[in-house]
């Protein structure tokens, strides 16, 4: 989206820019206008936002330099292994034609034409759902006197759809993605979680602290600090293709990326076994508590936690009302809600790295099924087929 074009202006426009830092980005589900103005300039800032998602200007120009620069852009960041396997498990749990595509092929992009940007711009970047936060040295009723005249020429009758929510995992099963040369491996678990809004979300975001969040959890102390198995583990509650989703990110090299699936299985496990201490759960209060805190200090990180919230349909009381739900969770609530989110068969898995090497390994973690795919537009939309590459008592069957 260009947002403004500062040569030839004067007088207010200009200076308003001049001091202005505004810039826009997407993922699969929002498109962004975010930065930052002095409150004097927000007037004409917000006039300029308004008449740009009014009257779209793409350019011929604009869009072949645009789209050739992404090209390039997306080629790189495609091969990238976290990026593989977040796409892989999309496409498992998606049917093609809801496969939420943050990142379209190289060849995609080149062949967009002006006219289909311009089109695409008027049909679905629609007032329907938008928010705006504005966090500083503002008044709600003139601000709200302002919006209405800013945006008063931003109209559209359709709404976007939503995507459906994920659903669950297939248990036990590893899908492999062939990353040629790849002498590390990404792993990514993914298991549905609880909205914000939901009773039960502060206990199942302490337990989810005391398995993986920050450097002083188990997962991290286990297969990090005292086993060395992976240079990157750990867990935490996003938003993922409009459901929210715990994710388990772990990077590892080759020869010890399948030990490294099997202790995570089994901290997961050991959640109920072992249930957290009093003291696991007030440090994770505190951790928790902390981000909140921390979110707080800044008017940038403010507004991206407000945006954050509100799109996911929770208003800003809610950063008052967290920390008193979260004091009031006991031990037993996060037990239970480790029993019901954190069970290791619910959890949906996919390694990135030389399938080759990585098979026989990762198909000898126990209760394990692998599936290998040489690559990511191989692996099916929708629920998975009969495992083509799966363990038996003599080892790895094709």
């Amino acid at each position: 989206m260009l947002l403004h074009a500062a040569g030839g202006q004067t007088g207010e426009h200009a200076q308003a820019w001049a001091v202005a830092d505004i810039d826009s980005a997407r993922n699969a589900e929002w498109i962004g206008v975010f930065g930052y103005t002095p409150a004097a300039s927000l007037p004409t800032v917000l006039r300029e936002i308004g008449r740009h998602l009014a009257e779209p200007r793409f350019s011929d120009a604009s869009v072949a330099e645009a789209r050739d620069r992404l090209a390039a852009q997306v080629a790189i960041r495609r091969g990238e292994p976290r990026w593989m396997a977040l796409t892989t498990l999309l496409r498992r749990c998606r049917a093609e034609n809801t496969m939420p595509h943050e990142l379209p092929s190289p060849a995609a992009l080149r062949g967009v034409e002006p006219g289909a940007v311009r089109s695409l711009h008027s049909s679905r970047l629609t007032p329907h759902g938008a928010i705006l936060v504005l966090v500083g040295d503002v008044q709600g009723s003139s601000v709200a006197a302002l919006m209405e005249e800013a945006f008063s020429g931003w109209r559209r009758d359709e709404a976007p759809q939503d995507l459906p929510a994920l659903p669950s995992a297939a248990a036990a099963e590893v899908v492999l993605v062939h990353r040629p040369q790849s002498a590390q491996a990404e792993l990514l678990m993914m298991s549905p979680a609880l909205h914000r809004t939901h009773a039960r979300r502060p206990a199942l975001d302490i337990a989810n602290a005391v398995f993986g969040a920050g450097v002083a959890s188990r997962l991290a102390m286990n297969i990090r600090e005292r086993k060395g198995y992976a240079y990157m583990a750990g867990s935490a509650t996003e938003m993922v293709a409009g459901s929210p989703t715990t994710v388990v990110r772990l990077a590892a090299n080759e020869e010890t990326a399948a030990l490294a699936l099997r202790d995570t299985r089994a901290e997961l496990a050991a959640m109920l076994s072992s249930p957290p201490t009093d003291e696991e759960i007030a440090v994770a209060k505190r951790l928790l508590t902390g981000r909140i805190a921390t979110a707080l200090v800044s008017p940038s990180a403010h507004a991206t936690l407000l945006a954050n919230l509100l799109s996911e349909g929770v208003g800003p009381q809610w950063m008052d009302d967290y920390p008193l739900a979260l004091a009031a969770v006991g031990a037993g609530d996060v037990v239970e809600a480790a029993l019901h989110h954190l069970d290791p068969t619910g959890f949906d898995t996919v390694v990135i790295g030389n399938a080759t090497a990585l098979a026989v390994s990762l198909a000898d973690v126990p209760g394990t099924t692998v599936r290998r795919f040489e690559r990511i537009d191989d692996v099916p939309h929708g629920l998975p087929a009969p495992s083509p590459l799966q363990r038996t008592d003599q080892g790895v069957s094709r």
